[in-house]
């Protein structure tokens, strides 16, 4: 139930004062609650004289088995009533209990796979929710009434939380008006993610489901989609949004689905695929949404190791939760998102760190956190319990595009965090005897270095082919055991291998070994490809059959 979070501190840092942040960070924290999201004012248009009745009626013809015949008829019935008697019971006041009395039924005490209204800030009918951004409404015909819950991060609900998603928490729910618990209807919010199915008498009936209001709302009331920029500018502004973030409270069988975004980016550009993916009842019962949030403009051997660190300790919750099948996760990961994924899952051995540091480690001149940071950046332990890695538009060897001028123009606006501005730098200039050959790094790098005054490279510039990263990690071996697969754009040029989906060219992208490789008529955008989407589903459902 809801009620299972708890809360795991967020780390927020606030940068700079300046116009720039000013006009970037204008407006991303979550709106107010919408006018369609209040109780209505007054009945609407499908408004019935005595819903409770309706409903009744319509519950005795649908606990019959032998009226099979007149179920659709009566579902639409029961249905229509519920909905009027909901509004009655919304118009009726914000205690949940109060309002129930005062409309003539009484709440029912929520069970396993049931929802407590009374936990969320507001309950309202899912159809209300503008779900067009994700494509096709997702829709599960049935008896009942979708509603949608929204919990604000102020309330005490999302205090409790762990690993919640930022700004606030969806709840997905079917209400059930119930005549088979005494004399007085009784509501019921069923959660049709631990249950499709709703008994009425003696027969079992399938729950009426909308399974893509709550994940539009989302969208509606995060912001986190209008963050893109500043999480490239600012990342040490958007620290507050960084991390793996469980969409669900952790669900010991189902299979966690872990999705990663890119540069420039939020995990918003999984939207439509999220969609789809849901519309699946395989997918839907046998998996759980995991995302990763991040700034992006760090440069991306720190971000993975920033991901493995969230990564674990969400494996560690989980495990805590009785999470039996984390041996089986899924990690969707697109542009600088796979980058830092499949860094994640290759074995560094001292490849990495001997590139860079010719001491060894314990010869350094460094703190233990310090340590514990050359050890995760340089000597990784790669990501245990995936199963499987989806790379979707990977610049596994880098992008000319970070070489182009406009590129570095919007690299010289990223304002790094103190990490890589002060406490890294300082590290390396106490351990400078221990470096390796100086030309590594630029020109203009080295002589900054000379002087003492150490710029290390933004998420931008990390991108760039010639960067030493790309000449070690492509040739690292990935961990036993993980399988592996990519999905790339041409542009619907079909001239691969001299593709490119605009950002990043196909001999980038291209990865040796791996189980499946697809080429799909997109740009650099490819989690919104219909193409690629039914390549991420296949694979999901070939990760089912084969575990």
């Amino acid at each position: 139930m809801m009620r299972g979070f708890r809360l795991l501190p967020v780390r927020f840092r606030t940068a700079g004062p300046g116009v720039l942040a000013a006009v970037l960070l204008a407006g991303c924290g979550a709106p107010t609650v919408a006018p369609y999201m209040r109780p209505p004012a007054a009945p609407g248009d499908h408004r019935i004289e005595a819903p409770l009745a309706a409903a009744g009626s319509a519950w005795k013809i649908l606990a019959d088995p032998g009226r099979d015949a007149d179920w659709p008829a009566a579902g639409e019935a029961y249905n229509e009533a519920v909905a009027a008697a909901f509004d009655d019971l919304r118009r009726a006041g914000s205690d949940w209990k109060k309002a129930a009395a005062t409309t003539g039924t009484r709440l029912a005490d929520p069970g396993p796979g049931d929802l407590d209204p009374a936990l969320l800030g507001v309950v309202f009918p899912a159809s209300k929710v503008d779900t067009r951004r994700l494509g096709e409404r997702q829709l599960a015909s049935g008896i009942g009434l979708p509603l949608v819950g929204w919990i604000e991060d102020e309330l005490p609900l999302y205090d409790r939380a762990r690993f919640p998603p930022p700004a606030g928490i969806t709840a997905t729910a079917t209400a059930i008006l119930r005549f088979d618990r005494g004399p007085t209807p009784v509501w019921q919010f069923r959660q049709p993610f631990n249950s499709e199915l709703i008994r009425v008498g003696g027969v079992h009936h399938p729950l009426r489901s909308d399974w893509s209001a709550a994940h539009a709302l989302y969208w509606e009331m995060s912001r986190l989609d209008r963050t893109t920029i500043q999480n490239v500018l600012l990342p040490q502004r958007l620290q507050r949004i960084e991390g793996i973030f469980f969409t669900r409270p952790p669900d010991p069988d189902r299979i966690p689905l872990v999705l990663v975004h890119g540069l420039k980016s939020s995990p918003d550009v999984f939207d439509r695929m999220i969609n789809e993916l849901i519309a699946d009842g395989d997918i839907r019962s046998r998996y759980q949404l995991w995302v990763y949030s991040y700034p992006t403009g760090v440069p991306w051997g720190l971000a993975a190791a920033r991901f493995r660190e969230s990564f674990r300790a969400a494996l560690a919750y989980a495990r805590e939760e009785g999470c039996r099948h984390l041996d089986k996760t899924v990690v969707v990961a697109h542009s600088k998102g796979a980058l830092i994924t499949q860094a994640s899952l290759r074995d560094p051995g001292d490849a990495v760190y001997s590139t860079f540091i010719k001491k060894p480690m314990d010869q350094l001149d460094v703190t233990p956190k310090e340590r514990e940071l050359l050890r995760e950046v340089f000597l990784w332990e790669p990501l245990p319990c995936v199963r499987r890695a989806v790379f979707l538009a990977a610049p596994h060897r880098g992008s000319p595009l970070a070489e182009h001028s406009l590129a570095m123009l919007a690299s010289r606006l990223i304002r790094l965090p103190k990490l890589l501005t002060v406490e890294i730098p300082d590290l390396l200039v106490r351990n400078a005897a221990a470096l390796t050959d100086p030309d590594l790094v630029s020109a203009e790098e080295s002589l900054r270095f000379r002087g003492r005054n150490i710029r290390l490279p933004t998420g931008i510039e990390a991108l760039q082919p010639g960067r030493p990263l790309f000449q070690i990690v492509p040739n690292l071996p990935f961990r036993k055991g993980v399988h592996l697969h990519s999905v790339i754009g041409d542009r619907g040029r079909s001239d691969t291998p001299d593709s490119s989906d605009g950002v990043v060219p196909y001999w980038s992208s291209h990865l040796d070994g791996v189980d499946s490789e697809l080429i799909v008529p997109s740009d650099h955008n490819v989690p919104k490809c219909p193409e690629a989407i039914q390549e991420v589903k296949r694979i999901l459902l070939l990760n089912l059959r084969e575990n």
